[in-house]
């Protein structure tokens, strides 16, 4: 462990890095104590809580290592300090739809477990994300008003299901979320779709002037067409401009006339995009019998859309992105269809040769549950012409995945339902390198450790595949 000793933080962290798995870096934390000291910061990143028990466990280690830590007269003079477990949370997810069927109901999160949690909560004050993923919502609202008092790092919030919990949420419990909500990003979703928006998520995003990312799955797309939600009501009720807006993502039951009010100057949907220029990443819900407008062409989405880089949406608009200056800069692109029809067809057919280069995509998303044949001209044209797209995934479709690589692809992932091929190497320096570069680290201070970092990488190295097969 000597070598890891003498390299420099910013290198120790960087080779962690490559450690892309949780069991990764539990399997890291088994070498030494040392490495496990490196990696705590990594693992406790994202913490998901399922279990009660669990919940009560977590919060006592919390609660005590965060007394120890303010008690301690002298600070210890390691380079790795020790610190507060939970100092290290940054992401916050209450979660136990997944262990339902496996556990007792009161195995799980319930009340008086939440409860217990709060007296934890002083403990995160790196806290910047939390999501409530669970089928309920505590009777009680003292979960967010302590977080409201103690995270004031607390940029992002989702809360799903509002719909399945209370219709309507009572005002008292609305009001709260509100208060705790008013920051940079919303998330809400739910499983059963309605007319219009509740009164409590217009109220969420209007008191949210500093809004970042406003993130609606209102329910799966059906082909039910009374209970739809429209993003042109939606916007016509907020009235409201938030410059600070870079993330949209309307999806779930979405109205599917929505390319009408898109394409029509005179819409609160067209203006709400005229006002907001900066966003960088744009998702726009696909649904059977999707009005597909042809007059949202390459001129349309331009003005719309002028500093789009990540962008999901229905084949048909998707074509008309690639057809224009956009295509330049797009970074990331899911084609959302999920069935396909004649017209169908033809789009995704236009998209093998929409663009003519597209020098800065990366990931390429598709979610076709049949009809491979077109996937596959798409996806080789597009590796051809996107020197850098690394990653592709066939999220709803059987493929065969060696029929789309092209060949002498920089291709590092290609994942199909059922299929995953990793082309990349089992350690790329690249990412130290960036890494060093971006700290700004003199170059010189590396030049007394070659041995020890090679070793740290091969160890490392060695480390990630091993865990591969545990």
């Amino acid at each position: 462990m000597a070598c890891f000793e003498e390299l420099p933080d910013v290198v120790l962290y960087a080779i962690l890095a490559h450690l892309e798995l949780r069991r990764d870096l539990a399997t890291c934390c088994l070498v030494s104590k040392y490495l496990k000291d490196l990696a705590t910061s990594s693992l406790y990143d994202t913490v998901y809580l399922g279990f009660a028990g669990h919940l009560d466990q977590i919060a006592r280690r919390f609660v005590a290592e965060g007394i120890a830590a303010a008690q301690a007269r002298e600070p210890t003079k390691s380079r790795l300090s020790k610190k507060c477990t939970g100092s290290y949370v940054r992401c916050l997810i209450f979660d136990d739809n997944r262990y339902t069927t496996l556990y007792k109901r009161d195995e799980l999160l319930c009340d008086y477990s939440i409860s217990d949690f709060q007296p934890a909560i002083p403990y995160l004050k790196n806290l910047r994300t939390l999501a409530w993923r669970s089928q309920w919502l505590p009777e009680k609202t003292a979960l967010f008003t302590s977080l409201r008092t103690h995270c004031s790092l607390l940029r992002s919030v989702e809360i799903h299901n509002w719909y399945h919990i209370f219709d309507p949420i009572p005002d008292h419990y609305a009001d709260s979320v509100v208060r705790r909500l008013a920051y940079g990003r919303i998330t809400s979703s739910t499983q059963a779709g309605q007319n219009r928006l509740p009164e409590s998520i217009i109220a969420m995003i209007r008191a949210s002037a500093n809004l970042k990312s406003l993130e609606l799955n209102l329910g799966e797309p059906s082909t039910e067409t009374d209970r739809t939600w429209s993003p042109n009501k939606l916007f016509k009720e907020v009235g409201l401009v938030f410059p600070g807006l870079h993330t949209l993502r309307l999806g779930g039951r979405i109205a599917v006339q929505w390319p009408l009010t898109l394409s029509k100057g005179s819409t609160f949907f067209h203006l709400f995009f005229e006002k907001h220029q900066a966003l960088e990443s744009i998702s726009l819900a696909w649904a059977p019998g999707l009005n597909e407008q042809n007059d949202l062409g390459p001129e349309v989405v331009t003005s719309l859309f002028p500093s789009v880089r990540h962008f999901e949406g229905p084949a048909f608009l998707c074509v008309s992105v690639l057809r224009s200056p956009l295509a330049l800069q797009l970074e990331s692109l899911s084609i959302l269809d999920k069935q396909l029809g004649i017209s169908k067809t033809q789009h995704i057919n236009q998209l093998a040769n929409a663009a003519d280069s597209l020098p800065n995509l990366s990931v390429l998303n598709f979610y076709l549950e049949s009809d491979p044949q077109a996937q596959y001209r798409a996806i080789k044209e597009i590796s051809r012409i996107a020197p850098k797209l690394r990653e592709i995934c066939v999220q709803a479709l059987q493929i065969d995945l060696r029929v789309s690589v092209t060949p002498n692809s920089a291709l590092t992932w290609f994942r199909s339902a059922d299929q995953v091929l990793d082309l990349s190497p089992d350690v790329d320096c690249r990412g130290v390198e960036a890494c060093i570069e971006s700290s700004q680290t003199d170059r010189q201070s590396l030049c007394g450790y070659p041995q020890s970092f090679a070793s740290a990488i091969e160890r490392v190295s060695s480390t990630r595949r091993a865990a591969r097969y545990l």
